[in-house]
């Protein structure tokens, strides 16, 4: 919700500060372009439904101009589709402004025709670094991954006291970047990367990629327990060995309680 306050409040700006984009119109039309339907639906929705909250808490004017939605569906993760449908808005229905992008793909060939009609583009989700310079007329409201994967590989390695991480991103751009910001900053902060994969944009099911991380796993803990007998064996330490020093520890503390018991008794017969 503060990113659609702040998406919005940054067009309202432009407008009171007499923008060029509206002119002398007295509506400025924006068309949203979103990903409403597919895997993707999720993000696409809420974002729209923000862009629906923030109208009914502050009103469809700003600066006396009416703000207009014009709303589209790119269906997932369609390049193309996105480009047709910001033509489209820009040709046909007229729109002053380009938002939305749920997806990099998306914003990246939206990017294209914003550069090219000089539209004003506000990008309110796709995070991969690289979306904004598509467009010189480009802004982003939302994060670069790279800030919030940094962020955590700092904060797992140090405060969550994390020593070792697998990772497993989807094989495109925003995965990509996660990725690295993660792992450089996880390994500065003194943690290790004992594996990492890719996964299919498009693909749902992560069963077979757990397992991978499941084995990969269970095989570094058989290795380490492994090599933590035979130091233990280099040292002269055997399991008999621990069980003998057990029990004496055991029997020298019942040894230590008995004499403490002994020694409050004598105490309270001689008072």
């Amino acid at each position: 919700m503060h990113l659609i306050t702040t998406a919005l409040g940054g067009v309202a700006a432009m407008l009171l500060a007499g923008a060029p984009l509206a002119g002398a119109q007295d509506t400025i039309k924006i068309g949203l372009i979103m990903t409403l339907s597919g895997q993707f639906a999720d993000a696409g929705i809420q974002m729209e439904n923000g862009v629906k909250t923030y109208m009914k808490e502050h009103g469809d004017t700003v600066g006396g101009k009416k703000i207009e939605i014009i709303r589209k569906d790119s269906g997932g993760m369609a390049p193309d589709v996105t480009k047709r449908l910001a033509q489209e808005l820009i040709v046909r229905d007229k729109v002053d402004i380009l938002a939305g992008f749920v997806l990099t793909p998306n914003a990246l060939a939206a990017g294209d025709v914003s550069a090219e009609a000089k539209k004003f583009m506000v990008v309110m989700n796709a995070a991969t670094s690289i979306v904004t310079a598509k467009s010189p007329y480009m802004v982003r409201s939302s994060v670069t991954l790279p800030q919030v994967a940094e962020t955590f590989g700092t904060w797992a390695a140090t405060k969550g006291k994390i020593k070792k991480s697998y990772t497993m991103v989807t094989d495109y751009g925003p995965g990509h970047d996660f990725e690295a910001g993660f792992q450089r900053a996880f390994k500065e902060a003194g943690g290790e990367i004992v594996g990492s994969l890719r996964t299919p944009v498009n693909n749902v099911d992560f069963s077979a990629y757990a397992r991978r991380v499941k084995d990969t796993a269970n095989a570094a803990f058989k290795a380490a327990r492994n090599t933590s007998k035979e130091r233990f064996e280099e040292l002269g330490f055997t399991r008999q060995k621990g069980e003998e020093q057990l029990r004496n520890l055991l029997q020298g503390l019942k040894d230590t309680a008995r004499a403490s018991a002994d020694a409050a008794l004598d105490a309270a017969r001689k008072d």
